[in-house]
């Protein structure tokens, strides 16, 4: 939910990299389960869309929990909540950031077996409604303060996106390195701010639009 500038923005910057006139919609919220995902995807309409699911070390802390999911009266236009939680007035400080850095290897190993589990319900369901065609996505984190603390979850949630990948066919983007984050563009390690969120979102958009030609919604490049 941090990861994009807006929707609108968002949708502006496909059409200007040369992709069609789309509607974006952000559906991540603050510690969402995968469970949450699975009935977000069920909910769905009946509209060819591509989902980008996110994936970091941290979405994988979850246990089993109550993932209802409820959502507001159908309605047009549709309302606009606050995309942002977290803003550049005030991040955590260098030594802050560096402290959280070893939080995360045992609440990852602790879970992730359930929660890779339950990713390929997502992908599965994707699959059984064939207007919807699921992405992976990799998600930010300061890799210039992490360096290889987490390289044994990383390279754990990687294969398993990949294995994913093999069995489905789903799209694994990781475009991480290209966005070149600093420190100043993370509220902590994993949730950016301004003017983290723009990076990412060029890198998104680049990658959407590839997307959409590829499964047919859009007009092939040059045309």
């Amino acid at each position: 939910v941090t990861c994009t500038v807006s929707d609108d923005d968002w949708a502006q910057e496909i059409a200007d990299l040369g992709g069609p006139n789309v509607i974006c919609r952000n559906l991540g919220s603050r510690n969402q389960t995968f469970g949450q995902d699975l009935n977000v995807v069920k909910a769905l309409p009946h509209v060819p869309s591509i989902v980008f699911i996110g994936i970091n070390p941290s979405r994988y802390f979850f246990g089993p929990m109550d993932p209802s999911v409820h959502l507001p009266p159908a309605s047009s236009p549709q309302p606009k909540g606050t995309q942002h939680h977290y803003s550049s007035a005030k991040i955590y400080s260098l030594a802050t950031k560096m402290a959280l850095v070893g939080s995360v290897n045992a609440k990852f190993s602790a879970r992730y077996s359930y929660n890779n589990g339950v990713l390929g319900q997502i992908l599965a369901a994707c699959k059984s409604r064939p207007w919807l065609h699921p992405v992976l996505v990799d998600m930010p984190r300061l890799m210039s303060l992490i360096g290889h603390a987490w390289d044994g979850p990383i390279a754990t949630y990687h294969k398993g996106a990949w294995n994913y990948h093999v069995k489905y066919g789903t799209p694994f983007l990781n475009f991480v390195a290209k966005c070149k984050f600093v420190p100043n563009d993370f509220f902590d390690l994993v949730h950016l701010v301004n003017p983290g969120r723009p990076k990412f979102q060029k890198q998104l958009s680049g990658y959407t639009v590839q997307l959409l030609r590829s499964y047919k919604m859009a007009p092939p490049k040059g045309s």
